[in-house]
């Protein structure tokens, strides 16, 4: 009896916890920008993933790529601290530097320069509030890119934070954000230094970043965004070891051969200064028809002592976007188009010299390099009675 009655007592008690008010709530709508073509994430036809601000927040402030290996089809990898390459679909299976083949944008802005190079290091993984990821080409309103398109997303509601963190091998992390509204205006300013020892030798990271955006709602119709940033970034190389050397000392940095100075000798690495600024203007003319236009410019210098030269590049990069577009909706049934131009200019002045133990030596090649690509394209979007979804695009893509 005393079995039976325990039991019915336990049942007892469940049914009438059961009776309680739900505590559950319901979760917001996750809804994507898509670049200017905003949809719920269920009804996009798009191959697109969501990493939202409490992902990024699972992880350590000064790193995102855990975050990013959470999602299906993408890969992020860092090959020695502070050197990023970013696969979608296996699209990087030849990507020897830096982030190629995948097309990435700020906010209203263009990241990838007309090569198609992406220097995404410079970013402080604070400054980035959500990220949308676009795996495969998307061909329209991108261009051809093979990879895939990135779009990173800064703060867009009021906030004040400030970080101070301290760990092993000398890491210290240190960043301020401000974002509020303003009257018309919804500005932000962030800042960020971060510095680490690493665990390996020739492994030192320095990051130094300020970034400033202003989006002015200057009428009911019209919105002007402006943004400027500059980014500092400075990581050794400690290059790659053999099993043997492994075995004997897997901290070191590749050690130097007879034929070869080593990684410490030639003082390996990237340093890295990078200033964007740009403005965007979005105008809604009718209820049906808008347009939207942004300019930019950025200039990087770029130095690389490596261990058979010391490379210096100069690069200049110039960029332009604009689109109108025609929406229309009826009871159950909305359409829209898009028609607009992307194109960009880099123009770069490369100097390698021999690297005499992290100082240019003897001059051994100079190049002027040009690359200018752009594209035409034409989209449309259809909804029937959110029931049937179509997204449709054509480009037409130049590269020289």
């Amino acid at each position: 009896m005393t079995k039976i009655y325990f039991l019915l007592s336990t049942l007892s008690a469940t049914f009438l916890l059961s009776q309680k008010k739900d505590s559950v709530n319901l979760i917001s709508e996750v809804k994507i920008d898509a670049y200017k073509k905003p949809t719920t994430f269920i009804a996009s036809t798009k191959s697109v993933s969501v990493v939202s601000e409490n992902l990024l927040n699972q992880n350590t402030p000064e790193r995102m790529l855990e975050s990013i290996n959470q999602i299906a089809g993408v890969r992020m990898e860092e090959r020695s601290p502070g050197s990023y390459r970013i696969s979608l679909r296996g699209s990087t299976l030849r990507s020897p530097f830096g982030v190629r083949n995948v097309k990435v944008y700020l906010d209203d802005f263009i990241l990838s320069d007309a090569s198609g190079n992406t220097y995404f290091n410079v970013i402080s993984p604070e400054l980035i509030d959500r990220m949308e990821i676009y795996k495969g080409s998307e061909s329209g309103d991108y261009g051809a890119v093979t990879g895939g398109t990135v779009l990173l997303k800064t703060k867009s509601s009021d906030n004040l934070s400030t970080n101070l963190s301290t760990g092993s091998y000398g890491t210290f992390n240190q960043s301020f954000d401000f974002s509020k509204q303003i009257g018309k205006h919804f500005l932000e300013v962030f800042q960020n230094y971060y510095q680490t020892d690493s665990y390996r030798e020739q492994s030192k990271v320095k990051r130094k970043q300020i970034f400033i955006k202003n989006n002015f709602q200057y009428s009911e119709k019209g919105i002007l965004k402006g943004m400027i940033m500059y980014s500092d970034l400075d990581y050794q190389t400690p290059g790659g070891l053999t099993l043997e050397q492994v075995n004997i000392n897997r901290k070191q940095a590749r050690p130097k051969t007879a034929a070869l100075s080593g990684a410490s000798e030639q003082n390996a690495g990237i340093r890295n200064k990078m200033i964007l600024a740009g403005l965007s203007n979005e105008y809604q003319f009718n209820h049906n028809f808008s347009h939207f236009i942004l300019v930019q410019g950025s200039y990087v210098d770029f130095e690389n002592p490596f261990i058979t030269n010391f490379e210096n590049r100069f690069e200049k990069n110039f960029a332009v976007r604009t689109h109108f577009n025609y929406e229309k909706m009826w009871d159950k049934i909305s359409l829209a188009y898009r028609f607009g131009f992307e194109g960009g200019m880099n123009d770069i002045f490369v100097k390698n010299y021999d690297n005499n133990n992290g100082f240019e030596g003897n001059p051994q090649n100079f190049d002027q390099i040009k690359n200018t690509s752009g594209f035409y394209f034409l989209s449309q979007k259809l909804n029937i009675n959110e029931k049937f979804f179509s997204d449709i695009s054509i480009s037409l893509n130049s590269n020289s």
